[in-house]
């Protein structure tokens, strides 16, 4: 996985070159990883294991409608916050 992403990174920097940083961006996908996180990291602690399935169930529905959701922010309602510098 790592070395997929590295060379994502080297073709698109040969083929972009180099890249402005966006603050407010990378702010919204921090906030999206921490509270991915919390569900699939600290959450568990206070789940019976008898409802282990379930959660499961839970984890995986939350993660798609998390996906779809920011995904739309990013696209559509905040779509300036691409073009920041």
């Amino acid at each position: 996985m790592n070395g997929l992403l590295g060379i994502a990174a080297i073709i698109g920097g040969i083929k972009h070159g180099e890249q402005d940083y966006n603050f407010d961006s990378t702010n919204s996908y921090i906030s999206m990883i921490v509270v991915a996180i919390g569900i699939a990291m600290v959450l568990p602690m206070f789940v019976p294991e008898a409802m282990g399935t379930t959660y499961l169930i839970f984890v995986a529905v939350m993660f798609i409608l998390m996906f779809i959701i920011f995904t739309r922010i990013q696209i559509k309602e905040h779509s300036y916050l691409r073009f920041v510098v």
